[in-house]
Formats: C-alpha cells, sequence, structure tokens
C-alpha cells in the first residue's frame, strides 16, 4: 500500500510538472487565458512564401497549399474534442495582407525562425465575423539558416553543417487586442520540411571531401508531405507531417492543469 501511495504521489508530480512546462507557452496566466477565451476561431493555413528559398520556390508554396489543405479542419475537430473551449470553430480565410502581418526573423543559427505580429483591427474584425474571442493562426514558412545534416547511409557519423533551406511552422492565438496570448515556435534545430540536402554519395564516388547541398526536387517534396501515418493506433486522416503539427498543438494548447501532457508527435522531415 505505501508503494502504491508513493506510485500515486510521483504520477501526480508528473503531471503537474508536465502542465508546468505546457504553461509556459502561454503568454498571459493560465487562468486569465480560460477566462478571456471561452470560443477560439481557427484560420485556415497560411503560408508565407516571401523566405522560401528554392529552384521553384512557387510551386513549393502551391504544394504547401494544396497539401495542407485538411490540416486547419482536423484541427478544430481534435480541439472540439479534446474540450478546454465552450466552441472552436473555422475562421473565415484571410490573407496575410488582410491580417495586417507583419514578419520578424529572430534567431541564429538552427535557433533562426519567423515570428509574426498582426493588426488589431484586422484581428477584431475576424473575431466579430467568426463571433470569437481570440484567433488561432498557422503559418508554415521559409528559412535559410545553419543546419547541421546527417549522413544517413554511414556508419561513421558523417555530417555536413552548413546553410540549407528548410520550412517551418509556428502557431499563434491572438487576443481581440492584437495581444499575443500564446506561442508554439519548433524547437532549434527542427524542422517541418527540409527544401534540400548534401549529396553525401556523390562525394563518395567521385572521392572528393567538398559535400554539394542540392534542391529536392518538387515530386520528391510532395511524397514527403503525402507520406502515410504508420502504426497500430495512428490516425489515418491526414499524412505523418501534418498530424503531427495538429497533435502537437492539441496537446500544447490545452487551457488546464494537465497542460502540456503529449504523446510522441511525427519526426521532423530531415
Amino acid at each position: 500500500m505505501k508503494l502504491l501511495k508513493q506510485g500515486l504521489l510521483a504520477g501526480l508530480v508528473f503531471l503537474l510538472l508536465a502542465g508546468c512546462s505546457g504553461s509556459k507557452l502561454y503568454k498571459v496566466p493560465v487562468e486569465d487565458y480560460q477566462k478571456q477565451v471561452r470560443t477560439l476561431a481557427v484560420l485556415p493555413l497560411l503560408i508565407d512564401g516571401e523566405g522560401i528559398s528554392h529552384p521553384q520556390a512557387s510551386d513549393v508554396t502551391m504544394l504547401l497549399v494544396q497539401e495542407g489543405k485538411k490540416v486547419v479542419p482536423q484541427l478544430v475537430e481534435r480541439l472540439r474534442k479534446k474540450g478546454g473551449y465552450f466552441d472552436v470553430r473555422l475562421a473565415p480565410e484571410t490573407s496575410f495582407s488582410g491580417l495586417g502581418a507583419v514578419r520578424s526573423v529572430v534567431g541564429e543559427a538552427e535557433r533562426k525562425h519567423v515570428e509574426y505580429r498582426y493588426s488589431p483591427e484586422a484581428v477584431a474584425g475576424v473575431l466579430d465575423t467568426s463571433v470569437a474571442d481570440a484567433l488561432l493562426v498557422l503559418v508554415m514558412h521559409g528559412v535559410t539558416r545553419e543546419e547541421k545534416r546527417w549522413n544517413p547511409y554511414s556508419t561513421r557519423l558523417e555530417y555536413l553543417s552548413t546553410s540549407y533551406n528548410s520550412i517551418l511552422w509556428t502557431a499563434d492565438v491572438i487576443g481581440r487586442d492584437g495581444s499575443l496570448l500564446w506561442r508554439f515556435t519548433q524547437p532549434a534545430g527542427e524542422v517541418f520540411l527540409a527544401l534540400d540536402y548534401a549529396d553525401f554519395t556523390e562525394a563518395y564516388w567521385n572521392h572528393v571531401d567538398a559535400v554539394q547541398v542540392k534542391p529536392i526536387t518538387l515530386l520528391g517534396l510532395q511524397r514527403t508531405l503525402a507520406e502515410p501515418n504508420e502504426g497500430l493506433f495512428a490516425s489515418k486522416t491526414l499524412p505523418k507531417l501534418y498530424d503531427g503539427v495538429v497533435r502537437e498543438i492539441v496537446d500544447q494548447l490545452s487551457p488546464g492543469i494537465f497542460s502540456g501532457l503529449k504523446t510522441p508527435a511525427a519526426p521532423a522531415a530531415k
């Protein structure tokens, strides 16, 4: 019995610590968030094409738009099921310019990413139309930064640290006055989709030390984005990468004591 009590106590401590970890994403006290945000509107996925660097950058942007159409409807459905809000609803489609978005590149090396600020008047207009208290904005954007890429075919732990192009994602919850209530950015070094790769094979067969960085073809990117979720309990409603985004947001955006408890998300594309 004593061991059982100790185990239950340890489990409770773990849950509380996990909740505290998740609450760090809130930019206001969780209690204030709960009072302020009863109905959450979710904007359709936004793609910021400005920072996407690829020989077919415009096609990459369109590919992200096309492949990501089901992401936000699934996000709305899963947030509703998880609870914590009076309602979660889909907001009308709104462009970056319509939101008065201002982008800022922050961080260095593998921590480099883009953050956004939105016009309070524009946000209030979307919330009035949606009859909601706050707006969840999910953005996918490009970034060029120093990263380390490993040779997947070598047992010698080879890697090339240089400048690479990638797609990242960020999610913000914005209040009616334009204030930031919650923000998630991908951890340092993690990417949603790699746009290029280090060609270790070419260097090996040509007996040269210099490893070239080459763009991944549009077809290769499409195949990566469309890769299905696998596993006995994996959701089949979204491809693996997009399902990982949705699960991360649903796991972290929980205005309650157990905020931050997670199921493993899909690994980032390499």
